[in-house]
Parts: C-alpha cells; sequence; structure tokens
C-alpha cells in the first residue's frame, strides 16, 4: 500500500526500521532529502601498489625496503590464516608438497615498530652518516632438506632456492598488526640414491634473505640516487630503477624458522620434488609519514645530547686548566718585584733585588725590608745607612 511521506509529501513505498535502526522511517524516492542512502567503502585497501614507506631493522641495522614490486593483499586472519602447515598431493611424476609457512616473529604493533626503528637510528647515528642502508626488492628463500634411510641414517642433504620478486602487504585482523606473503616454489631434483626403496624427506628449515646496499658506501645525503624525502620530509620517493642496476654489498638473512616436517617417498633414479609455499613475515614496518623518522636521521636527540655532554665535559676541563693557570699568574704577581732599579725611600724591597743610586754601582738586597720614611734625611743618606745595616750588599764584579 502505497502511503503520502511525512517528510516530502510524496507518495513512495516505506521502508520498516531494521538494524542498526537509523531511522523509523526511511522513504526510497529520490526527492526526499531524509531518505537513507547506504554507503560501501573498503575499510582496508586489498589491492594496487603500497603507498607507505617500508622499512626493516636487521641485526639493530635500520633498512629503507624498496617496495616498488609491493602490494596490498587481502585482510588475514592471524590464529587461522597464519601458522606452518604443508601436506603432500598425489603426482606420480614427483614429491609434490604444498603449505604455509609461518615465518613471523611474534605481534608487535606498527606504532611500536615505527619509536623503536627512530630509537634505531638515533643510536645509530654515528655510523650511518645521515643515510639509511637499502634492501633490493627480491626475497631469496632458502629451503634445508635431506633424505633418511629406513634405518635413521643420512644419505643425502642439500639446499634449493627460490626468488620472490613481488609479494604483498597485508592487514590482519589484530589492529595496527601487519604482515607480508610471498608465493613461490621450490623445484630441485634427488639424484639417484643407493637402492631404489622407501626414504624420508625430511625438511629442516627455510630461511629469507634480501640484497643491501650500504648507501654511505656509493653516496652522500647531498648526492643520493637511491631515495629523497620529499613533502616537508614527510614522504620518501624510492628510485626503483637505480636500486635495481645497482650491484649488492651483501645480503642479510631478513627470517628464518624450523620446518621439521617428513614425508616418505619411493626413490626413482631422479626423484623430483616441487614444494609450493605461501611464506608469511611480520618485520616490515610501515610508515605514512616519515617526518620522526627525517628527524632522527638528521636532528637526532639523544645523539645531540650526548654531544652537548661531550663538549660540556671537554669545556669543563679547559675552564679547570685556565683556572689553575690563572690562579698560577696571580700568585707569580703577587710575588713579582723589579729585579733592578733605583733606590727609593719609603718603598719595599725584596731580598735579591738589584738596587742603586749612583748608575753602574749596584747593590743586593739581602732580605726584605722596607725603607725608611724619614723625611730628615736625604736618599743617599737613607741608602748609605741601609749598607752600613747590612741590609744592602755591595756588588762585586768578577774579572
Amino acid at each position: 500500500m502505497m502511503y503520502p511521506n511525512e517528510n516530502c509529501g510524496c507518495f513512495g513505498p516505506i521502508v520498516p526500521p531494521t538494524y542498526p535502526y537509523m531511522g523509523s522511517k526511511q522513504c526510497m524516492c529520490d526527492c526526499c532529502n531524509y531518505m537513507h542512502q547506504p554507503t560501501s567503502y573498503n575499510k582496508y585497501p586489498a589491492s594496487g601498489p603500497m603507498q607507505e614507506n617500508a622499512f626493516m631493522i636487521i641485526n639493530a641495522t635500520p633498512y629503507l625496503i624498496d617496495n616498488y614490486n609491493v602490494s596490498y593483499g587481502t585482510k588475514v586472519s592471524v590464529s587461522e590464516g597464519i601458522y606452518t602447515r604443508i601436506s603432500s598431493r598425489k603426482d606420480v611424476s614427483c614429491i609434490n608438497l604444498a603449505g604455509t609457512i609461518d615465518m613471523t616473529d611474534g605481534i608487535t604493533t606498527n606504532t611500536t615498530k615505527n619509536t623503536f626503528l627512530c630509537q634505531t637510528i638515533e643510536n645509530a647515528y654515528d655510523t650511518l652518516e645521515n643515510v639509511l642502508s637499502i634492501q633490493k626488492s627480491t626475497i631469496q628463500f632458502k629451503l634445508y632438506f635431506h633424505v633418511e634411510d629406513a634405518q635413521g641414517g643420512v644419505v643425502y642433504e642439500s639446499t634449493t632456492n627460490a626468488y620472490v620478486q613481488k609479494y604483498q602487504f597485508h592487514y590482519t585482523d589484530i589492529h595496527d598488526y601487519f604482515v607480508t606473503s610471498c608465493k613461490q616454489l621450490f623445484l630441485c631434483e634427488i639424484p639417484s640414491l643407493d637402492f631404489q626403496g622407501v626414504y624420508s624427506l625430511i625438511l629442516d628449515k627455510i630461511e629469507a634473505y634480501a640484497n643491501v646496499i650500504v648507501t654511505k658506501n656509493h653516496a652522500t645525503y647531498e648526492m643520493n640516487p637511491y631515495y629523497q624525502f620529499t613533502n616537508n620530509n614527510t614522504k620518501i620517493a624510492v628510485q626503483h630503477d637505480t636500486i635495481d642496476i645497482t650491484e649488492p654489498d651483501g645480503a642479510v638473512m631478513i627470517a628464518s624458522t624450523n620446518l621439521n616436517w617428513s614425508i616418505a617417498f619411493q626413490a626413482n633414479l631422479t626423484t623430483r620434488f616441487k614444494f609450493s609455499f605461501t611464506a608469511f613475515m611480520s618485520n616490515m614496518i610501515s610508515s605514512g609519514d616519515t617526518f620522526d623518522i627525517y628527524n632522527s636521521i638528521f636532528y637526532p636527540k639523544q645523539a645531540t645530547i650526548d654531544d652537548l655532554k661531550q663538549q660540556v665535559s671537554i669545556l669543563t676541563g679547559a675552564v679547570a686548566e685556565l683556572q689553575l693557570k690563572v690562579a698560577k699568574l696571580t700568585a707569580d704577581f703577587s710575588n713579582f718585584y723589579y729585579t733592578s732599579e733605583e733606590y727609593k725611600k719609603n718603598t719595599h724591597y725584596h731580598e735579591g733585588a738589584l738596587v742603586w743610586v749612583t748608575k753602574g754601582t749596584l747593590y743586593q738586597v739581602n732580605e726584605n725590608y722596607t725603607t725608611t720614611d724619614d723625611e730628615s734625611v736625604t736618599v743617599q743618606e737613607a741608602f748609605d745607612a741601609d749598607i752600613a745595616a747590612g741590609k744592602l750588599i755591595p756588588v762585586v764584579s768578577a774579572i
């Protein structure tokens, strides 16, 4: 039945109230300003290239990650989706395995990681030289495995590598906790063994490596072709092409986990081994605003405080040394006297000083004393009286 709408007066169907009960009556007509327009949006990005800058801390060394090939992935449930599980697929031509590998390192929020990143950069201020080392975009996975016979003896052991150039960054059901996922497969061959029979293939562990560029060995802040701070230092523009063609200075292990998983297989002359995997890691640090990181690189608070403390300590020592010198000079000045001067009345002479009345005839003061101030006697008379009293001794030149 059609009823006039109380909001606009038009005739149209009235939608009954439903959860979450945003209004008692809602009109479905286009002319009603009060009609409910449901909105839908993605709370978390699930596709497209990663917009934030990415970092990582390995062995107390901060790295800027070239995340050019990193894209957003779907939201992940940590408890249900991130745990190590390996299964075998039926395949007569090879050992065909598939699995998920948990290489995360505990649950630490991204905000906490950003704070720790800034502290790490400040602590490494003297060694960084105002530039961050860089992780290249490709991740290398290395699988360790061995083969045992029926008696448990190791008959073969080896490693195999897989390279991931593009991987994904995921929001999770834990607030402010993100993970990355890498999908790839290991493919190798187990050579002919002593006899054709049943053996056990044991997957020991898996490691992840990233090639790194030590930026300070190639560039400085003024001449840095690998990245630049932009947008008032709130964003880092990473130059992927330049990083990609630069030979790495080495590699660092960014994650590792033990597998200890085994499967029995029938050995042939040559046994093919294939392992498709998805590896989850949680060591990437996402930063949508790099202003604090910029300040940590160029204006570190703790390093500035340490420098000021050192300068204050040096200046304190210098001031103490100057005070000693001033005190010595003051003491020397207070004890200073002329070694040779014309004899005068009412004057204090130190022992050893030379005096004269007639130039060329010197007398040495024999003791500390003050000459007379009697106005009734002349200078010559006072001088002669001091000689007679033994206060002045004639200086006889040696011939």
